[in-house]
């Protein structure tokens, strides 16, 4: 039966509300079994679990049929997560039993002053449960959030629990297994709290389009007014690699925003970077416009960055026509950025202590690589050491390579951090987050193996991203005669075979994989045999 029909719509309301009803049922009646000191109730409770069980497997299939019938994405989204109602409503069924089971072990001992009020954390748990059905039914965002907010609630409630239980266990003759079996139950009441709390995370998810956690949405609702709220579209960014939630932002009033969520330190450090790096030159990169924090994450907002990335103009023969001047465009960005942030005081050459940290993950990902890490090998013909001992021996050269002087540089310089605005031609950076005080080779190794890993799909495409290296590595030689760095060429190259060969991590494709493995592994012999001879 298709989703479309109403028939469909009322079945899948149905199961969340037979669900829901099953649930609830076997809370109260678990609440009141340990209560009452019921030992038939508490019974009642564990052998009716079963049939909760049973009819989530119900539900679950029922769901998954309609599922397989179904194409639209919101109406997808609908049922998974009607599905997802369904399975934290089998676990708040699940922690009923547990807390009719704890009832067992104390329904024989006298009655004793109690410092649980299961009483009044059932009250709490059952509101959050109804109203997070509604919210799901009727699709609120602020029933949804007022239901998540029933987590925080019995939280406070376990731990004051667990205060006043810890307290009164270092008076002499209290029951411990009592004072233990009481606080179990109270740990079920938590738990509930949390599958309560991804339900409305669940609905929040449906609704906004976008996966959400309650602080977030809460987040947004504090960010704008209650006009620009309302047409807020969201989009997440869930390949990134600093391990901080991010969001695209839209209002509908053609603003556009990034919203970042991380560990203090890390938004912190970002939001520096963005300071000084719009000191250096204005708008080189986003404007911080608000911040956040406490004790376990930060937040910042700022304006989303329109234009075309770098990897789209080396990729889209669209733009092949303009590769060249962009590519010069950025050169001489680089340039200004380099001699204003120069300081004649040495860096210490770090990349074979990179490539060393980044191995093991290349090696898990492509187990095949591993032939290289202690045996020889042999690529099309050619004999090649083992990569283990290539960097023993260039470790040897370090001090020597350390680079003469130090540039701000961005870190994370791939082509797809690079933007070009055509309308006011002129290049943007974005995620800065990892700028310091390097060396200036480290950007330029990482944006050109970024150019070298990218997929090729004609001839014209790859005399283009010749062209434009060859212009990249002209361009910083030239920089590096002019502030004394002799040993470009081998610094160059070991840099480029860290970034080659770390690159591997996030290559899915086994022969570009190898073959960007195989670049990294002859610089890394272009360098020694110049550095040894």
């Amino acid at each position: 039966m298709p989703l479309t029909s109403p028939d469909s719509r009322q079945q899948v309301k149905e199961m969340v509300l037979g669900m829901s009803g099953a649930a609830l049922v076997q809370l109260k009646m678990a609440v009141l079994a340990f209560v009452d000191r019921d030992e038939q109730l508490a019974h009642t409770v564990i052998e009716k679990d079963n049939y909760v069980d049973n009819l989530y497997v119900l539900t679950e299939s029922r769901i998954f049929k309609l599922i397989q019938e179904c194409s639209e994405a919101p109406k997808l989204e609908y049922l998974r997560t009607a599905l997802k109602m369904a399975k934290a409503l089998e676990k708040v069924a699940d922690h009923a039993e547990n807390i009719a089971k704890q009832s067992l072990h104390i329904v024989k001992k006298p009655l004793q002053p109690s410092a649980l009020n299961l009483r009044g954390g059932l009250e709490k748990a059952l509101i959050g449960i109804e109203q997070v059905v509604q919210a799901f039914l009727k699709r609120d965002i602020e029933m949804a959030e007022k239901a998540g907010r029933t987590e925080s609630v019995l939280d406070d409630v376990y731990t004051s629990m667990l205060h006043e239980t810890l307290e009164w266990l270092t008076n002499p003759g209290q029951d411990v297994g009592y004072r233990l079996t009481e606080l179990f139950a109270a740990k079920q009441l938590e738990k509930i709290g949390d599958a309560i709390l991804d339900m409305a995370e669940a609905v929040l998810t449906m609704v906004a389009g976008e996966r959400l956690k309650m602080h977030q949405a809460s987040e947004f609702s504090r960010l704008f007014d209650e006009d620009k709220l309302t047409e807020l579209s969201v989009e997440g960014f869930w390949g990134t690699k600093s391990g901080s939630s991010t969001f695209k932002l839209e209002t509908g009033q053609d603003d556009t925003f990034i919203y970042k969520e991380g560990t203090p330190h890390k938004i912190q450090k970002e939001v520096d970077c963005l300071e000084r790096w719009n000191r250096i030159i204005p708008n080189l990169v986003p404007q911080v416009l608000t911040t956040k924090d406490d004790d376990k994450r930060q937040v910042m907002l700022y304006k989303y960055l329109q234009g075309v990335t770098l990897f789209d103009i080396y990729n889209d023969a669209k733009w092949f026509d303009k590769a060249e001047a962009v590519t010069d465009k950025l050169l001489g960005l680089l340039d200004m950025i380099w001699t204003q942030t120069y300081r004649p005081e040495p860096a210490p050459f770090t990349p074979m202590h990179q490539l060393r940290k980044r191995l093991d993950a290349t090696y898990f990902r492509h187990r095949k690589l591993g032939l290289l890490r202690n045996e020889p090998a042999s690529f099309c013909g050619i004999e090649h050491p083992p990569l283990e001992d290539l960097i023993r021996r260039a470790e040897v050269f370090n001090d020597r390579l350390a680079t003469p002087f130090t540039v701000f540089i961005h870190g994370d310089f791939n082509n797809d951090n690079l933007l070009f605005r055509q309308r006011e031609n002129k290049i943007q950076f974005i995620d800065v987050y990892r700028s310091t005080d390097g060396d200036y080779l480290q950007d330029i190794s990482v944006l050109l193996a970024s150019n070298l890993r990218m997929p090729i799909h004609s001839d014209e495409q790859m005399t283009v991203l010749e062209s434009v290296n060859s212009r990249i590595i002209d361009f910083t030689r030239g920089f590096a005669a002019e502030h004394g760095d002799t040993l470009f060429e081998e610094r160059l190259c070991l840099m480029m075979a860290r970034s080659l060969i770390t690159a591997t991590r996030f290559v899915v494709n086994y022969p570009q994989t190898k073959r960007l493995f195989l670049q990294g592994v002859l610089r890394l012999e272009r360098a020694l045999a110049r550095l040894e001879a």
